[in-house]
């Protein structure tokens, strides 16, 4: 197991400050530590519209409520919120920070309830209670202005359990409700729990931890086979809400969490299980020490927000976002399976915060060559031709003298583990398994040595450095780890101007950095400002901005692999590539991420097939959604495409197994616009006829 360095850096700082593990205290200093290190933790106050105390009728006397209500008149979507703390510790001041945010970014109004605690009141007084509450707040609903049939119930470890055991109650004695968010829920309390212990963490979470609540909780260790106790034990889940599930790699509890979203999955419920490499029970409410915190508390409120039936919004956490990465859990199940490339973009856009996903997303300046790639695309018209007899489609060409699968590459494209600890290996795996090559970065996030390793074709793709010599060490381990090409950008003198990055002031974190360039290169991506976007910063100081065609001249005397020329828009550019040795030349604007205003890329391909004959391959970069996008491209003269955001899409929203689902769905979808356009393979599409290129 991977420790996350922001895990280390913190455990680190406990244990020299000498802070004692919360289960050799005595139960008053227990709950003052925790509440003092969960508000260290929790990062700025939000501002909530209101917040304001209740008090309501519960099983063994008054129970304290706390609502947060975000701006907005009528009947809310409502989440009643359990605070964790193994049942003995915690507060609804402990959940303040949690509430805040979430009621800011579904946004929805927010419940939190102040159960009785153990060991005064043992198992099951906080179950009682909180089922009791959430049955008041049904029922009084106009009261509080809750939408009844939008409600919710989640937690954090003993608030999940209660969620988790809530949910079986409300089965059968109500409410309806539309949602369970369990994050690192206890779900089974009758074994020992697996994960680290004491040695292997002595200052937080560990078994010995487990052990204590659950000694001050259960009177009877008997009642450990209870489901109210244990979730998990429940003989039937079937007819429980739709949830989402976090778990966390180091966390005593992520297994019993993870057999708990199995379980649910087989009964068939929808469930997600988001899970995070390195990370520590607790995470989740201190997102002021861990950003990963800020990372599941944001797919938190996207998944709430999807269950209530709320538009998808941009911002999922009403918090400046700092440009960080958080490791995305992959769906455990989604509800229906992808139909299209778009369903891919809603899926990452849920699980993505908003800084990564304005970095994927976005474009240069106003983006209108974002726009304008998808609008040229699409005013594409293709004649199909009929009665051609075509019942099979190969779908199989050549690229580069070599065959692949489908006229397909898969972009290169940086820093992918910033979209999912599958990354660039994912990524790799899938267009092996595809059977199409695979377009490694200079700034990938995992060094070229590795993904060549999987097997895949690998295409490396060279953003030229101001030190040449270090250009030519890349190049020598580029043809030393087998790559099958050499692919030169020559659209990135800078990077182009990116607002939305500039907003966020969008960096990398710690642990994403430019694998193929030596330790130390890649400091400015991780130094944020204001108005500042590290990874332009740090393209600015590693590439060298007057490339020149002697340079490519150069590199082709230098390496002796096939040359693709990416980047290319005007036809003498093409030409002149040719004539320094390209065996390709890819038509792109950089996804529209460069010059705006530059013409779409498809507008520009068949000038430049015209242009260069058959001296060279034609591939299309910018814009690609779909087979039919493909086929397009095909009839226009390109001998293939490269396939960029949408692959990152995928790899957000499922890791590797996500990039596979969507190479094949396009499979799927190349197999029937060739065969609707009368096409038996790739190369009859060159024979059709096109309309609506400018």
């Amino acid at each position: 197991m991977a420790v996350h360095p922001e895990v280390a850096a913190y455990r680190a700082a406990r244990a020299a400050t000498g802070t004692p593990p919360l289960y050799t205290q005595t139960l008053a200093e227990a709950r003052a530590a925790d509440l003092a290190a969960i508000r260290a933790g929790t990062g700025a106050v939000e501002p909530v519209a209101e917040v304001r105390d209740e008090r309501i009728p519960g099983p063994a006397g008054e129970l304290a409520l706390r609502v947060y209500r975000p701006a907005g008149s009528g009947p809310l979507p409502t989440l009643l919120y359990f605070f964790g703390g193994g049942w003995t510790l915690g507060s609804i001041d402990t959940a303040d920070g949690i509430c805040r945010r979430l009621a800011n970014a579904v946004p929805c109004q927010v419940i939190t309830v102040g159960y009785r605690l153990a060991p005064e009141h043992p198992f099951p007084a906080a179950v009682h209670d909180c089922h009791a509450a959430t049955r008041w707040v049904a029922g009084h609903a106009d009261l509080l202005g809750v939408d009844p049939d939008r409600l919710a119930v989640g937690g954090d470890s003993a608030g999940g359990n209660l969620a988790a055991a809530v949910t079986l109650l409300c089965r059968t004695d109500g409410p309806s409700l539309a949602a369970q968010l369990l994050v690192y829920p206890n779900t089974d309390q009758s074994g020992e729990p697996a994960g680290p212990s004491e040695d292997d963490d002595p200052t937080l979470f560990n078994s010995r931890s487990v052990a204590w609540y659950r000694t001050h909780y259960l009177a009877d260790p008997a009642q450990a086979r209870d489901p109210l106790a244990s979730p998990l034990l429940a003989d039937d889940l079937t007819g429980l809400p739709p949830a989402l599930v976090v778990t966390a790699e180091l966390d005593p509890l992520c297994a019993e969490g993870q057999r708990y979203a199995e379980r649910l999955d087989a009964a068939g419920v929808p469930t997600r299980l988001a899970h995070y490499p390195g990370m520590v029970h607790g995470f989740f409410a201190m997102p002021g020490v861990f950003t990963d915190g800020r990372r599941a508390q944001a797919s938190a409120a996207a998944f709430l927000r999807e269950r209530f039936g709320l538009p998808s919004a941009r911002d999922e956490v009403a918090e400046a976002p700092t440009g960080t990465r958080y490791a995305v859990g992959e769906p455990l199940l989604t509800d229906l399976p992808a139909v299209s490339l778009a369903d891919y973009a809603e899926r990452a856009r849920t699980v993505l915060p908003p800084d990564v996903w304005d970095y994927v997303d976005g474009g240069s300046a106003a983006e209108v060559t974002v726009a304008a790639n998808r609008d040229a695309l699409d005013r594409v018209a293709v004649l199909p031709r009929v009665l051609r007899g075509v019942d099979t489609v190969d779908l199989g060409t050549r690229l580069l003298g070599r065959p692949y699968a489908m006229p397909v590459g898969v972009a290169p494209m940086a820093y992918q583990r910033l979209l999912h600890p599958d990354g660039e290996l994912g990524l790799a795996s899938a267009a092996g398994a595809a059977g199409i090559p695979y377009l490694a970065s200079t700034l990938s996030s995992t060094p070229v040595e590795q993904v060549t390793a999987v097997g895949a074709d690998v295409w490396f793709q060279l953003y030229w450095l101001r030190d040449r010599a270090l250009v030519g060490d890349l190049l020598a381990r580029v043809v030393a780890a087998g790559c099958r090409a050499l692919v030169v950008t020559v659209d990135v003198p800078v990077l182009g101007r990116r607002p939305r990055d500039l907003r966020n002031a969008f960096r990398l974190p710690d642990d994403v950095v430019a694998a193929n360039l030596p330790d130390g290169r890649d400091a400015l991506a991780h130094s944020g400002a204001p108005g500042v976007s590290a990874i332009a910063a740090h393209t600015a100081a590693s590439f060298a901005p007057a490339l020149r065609w002697a340079d490519l001249a150069w590199l082709r005397e230098r390496v002796d692999l096939p040359l693709v020329v990416k980047g290319v828009l005007d036809p003498r550019d093409a030409v002149e590539a040719v004539r320094m040795g390209a065996d390709a030349v890819v038509v792109s604007n950089h996804g529209g991420r460069q010059l705006d205003g530059a013409p779409a890329s498809v507008t520009m391909l068949p000038e430049i097939i015209d242009a260069v004959g058959d001296r060279c391959q034609v591939l299309l970069d910018s814009g690609i959604r779909s087979g039919t996008d493909v086929l397009r491209a095909l009839a226009l003269g390109a001998a293939g495409v490269l396939l960029g955001r949408p692959m990152l899409w995928a790899l957000a929203a499922g890791g590797e197994r996500g990039a596979r689902d969507a190479l094949a769905l396009l499979a799927v979808e190349l197999t029937d616009a060739l065969t609707l356009a009368g096409c038996a393979d790739p190369a009859a599409a060159a024979e059709l006829r096109t309309l609506g290129v400018d």
